[in-house]
């Protein structure tokens, strides 16, 4: 029952036991959204006066943080794919 009331409140996406015995897949979506949905209005209220400049390193910034799940098990010493038996 725990899976099922984290889905009536689109949590699902938040906790990896929920989404992998979720009942209702397409609600996966719905659920990574709330998210999205919540913090729309503020975070566009901060972008909307930066400049040009600011965009690009900006962008360039979230484009490189998911390169870290890589930089850092190499730095560390550790395996690269830490997560292949998940």
């Amino acid at each position: 029952w725990p899976t099922l009331l984290a889905q009536s409140f689109l949590l699902q996406a938040w906790v990896p036991h929920f989404t992998e015995n979720a009942l209702q897949m397409h609600c996966w979506f719905l659920s990574c959204m709330v998210v999205y949905w919540f913090f729309f209005k503020p975070l566009s209220h901060l972008l909307k006066n930066i400049t040009l400049l600011k965009t690009c390193l900006l962008m360039g910034f979230f484009f490189f943080l998911p390169w870290l799940l890589i930089f850092i098990p190499v730095i560390a010493g550790e395996d690269v794919d830490w997560y292949k038996n998940h």
